[in-house]
């Protein structure tokens, strides 16, 4: 699952990794990619037997009313009618813990998981902010009565950070849970956790407490080798970072996706030091890794010129192999409103190739250079859906826009309103990607809908 944080108002966008893209195609360029966009999308060889996006529109269908204080619902990746949701509680208004809750019908009816453990003892934050207390879960890929429980306490003071943390694993659907398992000092606990082989392996949310400024005289240090990977051999008892090999490259690993058992690390280049001003010329850069070993080796993949903020592989529907799909951040050098870049790997991210830019006569986007992609992801049919907004954010156009790169010419066309838009809220909205349906969740309504993906 890929997590993305926007400007504007508050929006929190996460895409399962789960997907899968159907047809193969021919045309894609080199490993190395320099960013900027161009007029020539992939195609496929052959003709695309499926229905493209431009013919079909879809609607959003609001399912009955959630539980109250809904903060974040996981779809069970090997079967979309079982999900887990868990609620919040602001303990300046309310007492109690978060509540976790179970649905097996596909969100029309949910059932309060019993006998949750208790919330991690809280330290003294030492101001009069009260602290908010909320939890996520991570469902096994391969079996949904297997899933991990995190427990957060979070101070929302500036930009936010957990000041205590706890996970719990159970392996019978949420009857009994397991001792708890160790967590990570100075992080917002895991983003994403998932059995890999013989192995977990997660990656951490740094905390962040707060930012200092920069001068001629008092610059910014130079950035360090880190990594935001660990792993664990023992059930969760310990964590280790894996990755060192790519930090002795002189980069900071900063986030994972997987591919079934294959693991896909992000690594960009360091800040050198200073103040990053409009005179900077640092350009961050990406590259990919590749481990098949559960993290323990690491072969390098590909580059790109600028920064890769996110990305998903999902396994094509005839199981010879996976489709990969990625937001490429324009250049420095570019104005601050350029668009960024939608990339395609048709194999397994050995190769990957720009999708065209969005079209202003088949979409509701009047300018395509000044948007914002909150996320992107890969149907089981072939085709890349992405939920797109046009500043300002909120009152500009925006929508759930659709292409498939299997078609003669591929173009983005309009394919529904965003989650927003069809709740008729100007609010927080979780969407999550399951196979062929995009769920939205409006943690203000406290509201499930759900889209038919084409």
């Amino acid at each position: 699952m890929t997590t993305f944080r926007h400007r504007g108002y508050s929006r929190i966008v996460m895409w399962s990794l789960t997907l899968c893209m159907l047809l193969a195609l021919a045309a894609c360029i080199p490993s190395s990619f320099d960013g900027r966009p161009t007029t020539t999308a992939v195609r496929s060889s052959t003709a695309s037997a499926t229905t493209s996006p431009a013919a079909t529109r879809a609607e959003w269908t609001t399912l009955p009313p959630l539980p109250a204080g809904a903060m974040n619902v996981t779809i069970a990746p090997s079967n979309p009618r079982l999900g887990l949701l868990c609620t919040s509680v602001n303990t300046g208004a309310a007492i109690g813990q978060p509540r976790l809750y179970k649905t097996t019908d596909g969100g029309q009816s949910w059932h309060e998981v019993i006998g949750l453990p208790p919330m991690p003892s809280t330290p003294s934050s030492g101001t009069s902010v009260q602290p908010l207390l909320y939890c996520t879960t991570f469902i096994d890929a391969t079996d949904t009565n297997d899933f991990y429980l995190q427990q957060i306490v979070f101070n929302p003071s500036g930009a936010g950070f957990a000041i205590a943390r706890a996970l719990y694993r159970s392996r019978d659907g949420g009857a009994t849970w397991e001792p708890p398992l160790a967590t990570l000092d100075q992080t917002n606990g895991f983003g994403l956790l998932a059995v890999v082989g013989s192995r977990l392996i997660a990656t951490a949310l740094p905390s962040v407490y707060g930012a200092r400024g920069c001068s001629d005289t008092d610059p910014l240090p130079p950035a360090q080798p880190s990594t935001v990977v660990y792993a664990s051999d023992d059930g969760g008892q310990t964590w280790q970072p894996v990755g060192q090999s790519i930090e002795s490259q002189h980069l900071s690993v900063d986030g994972m996706a997987l591919m079934g058992t294959t693991i896909f690390a992000r690594a960009t280049t360091l800040f050198p030091g200073g103040c990053a001003t409009t005179g900077n010329t640092f350009q961050p850069k990406t590259s990919l890794w590749r481990s098949s070993d559960d993290g323990r080796s690491w072969q390098q993949v590909a580059t790109f010129s600028t920064v890769l903020n996110s990305l998903s592989f999902t396994r094509r529907a005839d199981g010879a192999g996976y489709y990969g799909v990625g937001l490429l951040a324009s250049p420095n050098a570019s104005p601050a409103s350029a668009s960024v870049t939608v990339l395609f790997s048709p194999d397994s991210g050995t190769t990957w190739a720009p999708l065209p830019g969005l079209d202003p006569s088949r979409t509701t986007i009047t300018d395509p250079s000044d948007v914002q992609w909150d996320s992107i992801a890969t149907t089981p049919s072939g085709a890349v859906v992405g939920q797109v907004a046009q500043y300002p954010i909120p009152g500009g156009p925006s929508g759930i826009v659709a292409i498939r790169p299997s078609d003669p010419q591929p173009v983005w066309t309009l394919y529904a309103p965003d989650a927003s838009t069809a709740a008729g809220t100007v609010s927080e909205i979780t969407t999550i990607a399951s196979g062929s349906t995009l769920w939205a969740l409006d943690v203000t309504a406290h509201t499930l809908s759900y889209l038919p993906l084409p």
